[in-house]
């Protein structure tokens, strides 16, 4: 990751970001924090080249999820790219929120 212009990158197992990777080729945040601070993430898929695929994300955004493994997600420090991640799972609970409140969501309905 050292060619990503970032100080800090965590690595977390968020439940709802996980689960929308499974069905999604990216994540487009619902709520004016996810737009604001994520915009649109892109769900990567795991192997061999996602270390380099981690860097291209990280060239031009501050985030990533990778299909069924989780978040990865850098920052300035620690601290902004842990804000970032808590922001990113939030976005993914209120996409399904709404996709169960509208009967969207699979098995609902």
């Amino acid at each position: 990751y050292g060619a990503a212009p970032m100080q800090a990158l965590v690595h977390a197992d968020p439940p709802n970001a996980i689960a929308l990777s499974l069905a999604e080729e990216r994540l487009r945040p619902l709520d004016k924090e996810g737009q604001f601070l994520l915009g649109e993430v892109l769900i990567l898929e795991d192997g061999p080249e996602l270390g380099q695929r981690l860097a291209e994300v990280f060239r031009r955004g501050r985030a990533a999820l990778v299909r069924g493994h989780g978040t990865f997600v850098g920052g300035e420090s620690l601290e902004e790219a842990l804000h970032l991640t808590t922001a990113l799972e939030a976005s993914a609970r209120i996409i399904w929120l709404e996709r169960l409140w509208s009967g969207s969501a699979p098995g609902v309905g």
